[in-house]
């Protein structure tokens, strides 16, 4: 009995690990998501900037525009890039996971016969 309870348990600490799993893929694709939506808005920026940098004149105003640009794409794109590694990494880990027992396979190992086919005490 105590075979049988602990491999219930091993089977259902397996299914957890499963669904905690799918848990991370599901948090892994809204990172993505959001880091996919910074990177286009950081592309937008680059665009406003070409068209912006040529109309200004002024030394001052040039320095407080490669500040403020040079500040939102550093912090940008060390934000995204961390999403993505923590993205790649989960995705390594996930693919180096053992896959599930199967549910056909017995959890835990048949009881020892005798060769008579009777089960031991």
């Amino acid at each position: 009995m105590q075979a049988e309870t602990q491999g219930m348990v091993k089977n259902w600490a397996e299914r957890l690990d499963d669904l905690g799993r799918r848990a991370d893929a599901a948090n892994a694709s809204r990172m993505f998501a959001t880091a996919k939506s910074k990177l286009d808005e950081m592309r937008g920026m680059i665009g406003t900037a070409t068209n912006d940098i040529p109309k200004i004149k002024d030394k001052l105003e040039l320095q407080k525009a490669f500040d403020k640009y040079s500040e939102h794409l550093q912090e940008g794109y060390t934000e995204i890039n961390g999403d993505f590694d923590a993205i790649e990494a989960w995705i390594t880990l996930a693919e180096a996971k053992p896959a599930q027992v199967s549910k056909s396979e017995p959890a835990v190992p048949p009881p020892p016969v005798d060769p008579n086919g009777n089960p031991v005490r």
